[in-house]
């Protein structure tokens, strides 16, 4: 059984099972149960949902719905639990409890939580910590915990985690007999003058501490990229590493943001069930963004993963100053399109990877551009010393001024990709280093001919890789759709 947050997809499964048991089986509504939604569900998954129980952060909504009772204190509310009449008594409710005080405790941000719970699982709950207060309804009794009682030691993440590829890598496959095209990391080598700069001092490099505050590596950034000063620019060990580090020091659960969707899921995972923000809009593309609700933040990814698709967003951002922007130009580098590193606006805050464009995935750098203000200090203050070992530092510096090397690699990937598309069908090209295949199905059908790639919203999702692993892909595509094994929905 599979416990976890609950994703878009779930909501109508735990709405049919809320009616089947509240409404079919308790009779305790007339018609369909209403719902918020702007909480969490944890959910418990067999091949199916099994039960589901609800967490949210503020004023308690249930109990002073059916009890009346006022309250402007913010704690945690844990309610709604539900469970298949066919699971019961298999330990699914109590699983349920239990991930949901793990997910209050998670985040820390209140010291309470509190329950309208049903006469017939007072006990369970009991056994939780929680204890009953006077005030009680026909809908249950208020009860109340405190997170300090919990135990901290199990290791199981409550916390879905947000998916990323390198299946073959997480499970040893062979790298000889399997394409790795899950992952965007680049098909070409990083520049050979890094090589050769590594070699000569791998020892020194290995042993030794590098420069405490990136202090040459962001010095490097600013002359390559003509951003005005040092002051504008924080390293971090990949683009996660700045993402979690700056999200959460920037936002919190009341505050409003604007997503694309689909993009690049860790961001919907970082503001959902790490922030746990619960005033999240999402849109499909930033022409549908209304602004006039002014959002704290938009995030936004550009070119966006996995449409491929670029925005033009400087008049937008312009236009909009009341509005922050996070943008993320990890794929930027494979496209004609000027980087916004050195617009120099207070409202707009790049991030950008070195991992895709300069083929240095496993060095992890990355660094934030924005302007000059509290945001960007609060980042600073929680950036840890040495925050890009040793080779990372010398290998973007080398990267960033052999300009000549990767602008060949760059334009070589958008040769292929336009090589690979002008042979298939039902192809989102977009204008980074991947493409997709508008079927579902084709996802699976790969990983029969040894093809790894990752599964979107709006379809199959497949990297640009070296020339004999994109022929292999191409053939094996062909070759499913020649033999009738692609889906209905690639058309």
């Amino acid at each position: 059984m599979e416990i976890r947050v609950h994703c878009d997809d779930d909501l109508d499964d735990i709405k049919q099972l809320r009616k089947a048991v509240f409404t079919d089986e308790l009779k305790q509504y007339s018609s369909e149960p209403g719902g918020r939604h702007d909480g969490t569900y944890i959910i418990a998954k067999t091949n199916k949902l099994v039960g589901f129980i609800y967490v949210r952060f503020g004023p308690p909504y249930e109990w002073q719905r059916h009890i009346e009772e006022s309250s402007n204190v913010d704690e945690y509310e844990i309610g709604r639990l539900t469970v298949d009449n066919k699971f019961r008594n298999l330990g699914v409710a109590a699983a349920l409890m239990a991930a949901s005080k793990k997910w209050c405790v998670a985040r820390d941000w209140s010291k309470t939580f509190c329950i309208l719970a049903r006469n017939e699982v007072v006990p369970l709950y009991t056994k939780m910590g929680m204890k009953k207060l006077d005030l009680t309804s026909e809908w249950g009794v208020l009860m109340r915990g405190d997170v300090s009682s919990t135990t901290r030691g199990e290791s199981k993440s409550l916390v879905s985690e947000c998916v990323h590829g390198g299946v073959v890598i997480d499970n040893n496959m062979s790298l000889n007999d399997n394409i790795v095209a899950d992952v965007l990391d680049a098909w070409f080598p990083p520049s050979p003058k890094i090589k050769d700069a590594i070699k000569e001092n791998l020892d020194f490099y290995i042993r030794s501490s590098p420069s405490t505050n990136c202090s040459q590596l962001i010095q490097t950034i600013r002359r390559a990229r003509n951003i005005t000063d040092d002051k504008f620019i924080v390293p971090g060990s990949g683009s996660s590493d700045l993402i979690f580090r700056a999200l959460p020091l920037w936002l919190n659960i009341k505050s409003k943001v604007c997503i694309l969707k689909p993009t690049y899921g860790e961001y919907p995972h970082i503001l959902k069930n790490i922030i746990g923000i619960t005033h999240i809009d999402e849109y499909e593309t930033i022409s549908d963004v209304d602004f006039s609700k002014n959002y704290d933040f938009a995030i936004l990814v550009n070119p966006n993963s996995p449409t491929g698709k670029w925005e033009n967003l400087q008049e937008i951002i312009t236009k909009n100053v009341l509005t922050k922007f996070w943008v993320d130009e990890t794929y930027i580098d494979y496209t004609e399109h000027k980087s916004l590193e050195c617009l120099c606006v207070p409202n707009v805050y790049i991030c950008k990877s070195m991992s895709k464009s300069y083929a240095l995935s496993g060095t992890r750098v990355a660094y934030l551009v924005g302007p000059y203000d509290e945001l960007m200090d609060r980042v600073k203050l929680h950036t840890p010393p040495w925050v890009v070992n040793y080779i990372g530092q010398i290998s973007a510096m080398i990267a960033l001024e052999d300009t000549a090397y990767y602008k060949s690699m760059w334009d070589k990937t958008n040769q292929m990709k336009n090589e690979i598309v002008s042979k298939l069908d039902y192809v989102i090209p977009g204008c980074a280093n991947f493409y997709v295949i508008k079927d579902h199905l084709l996802y699976s059908k790969l990983k029969q001919y040894g093809i790894h790639t990752r599964l979107t919203d709006i379809g199959t999702r497949i990297a640009v890789r070296s020339p004999i692993e994109n022929e292999k892909i191409v053939k094996a595509i062909i070759h499913i759709y020649n033999n009738n094994e692609g889906s209905d929905d690639s058309v």
